[in-house]
């Protein structure tokens, strides 16, 4: 807390102009919001990248994944809407 609250004295620059004092932070809880707000969604899945040869196998790309595990009651587990 010592730290927020330190304050420099003002500067002057030249001409007499000063800097005006910053905003302060928002309060932490705040920030707390933020992080889980933007923290991926939970889905269920269980996966992992598959390997060289699965990938030369199945002519996919870097980023192909294969699913181990889809947990029951999650989004993952429900049957898609059309």
């Amino acid at each position: 807390m010592a730290c927020e609250q330190l304050a420099f004295p003002t500067c002057r620059l030249g001409g007499g102009a000063t800097l005006d004092s910053p905003e302060p932070f928002p309060p932490l809880a705040d920030e707390e919001r933020l992080v889980e707000s933007l923290m991926p969604a939970y889905m269920g899945i269980y996966f992992r990248p598959l390997s060289d040869g699965l990938r030369k196998r199945y002519r996919t790309g870097r980023g192909a994944v294969s699913i181990n595990n889809v947990n029951p009651d999650s989004p993952a587990a429900e049957p898609a809407s059309r």
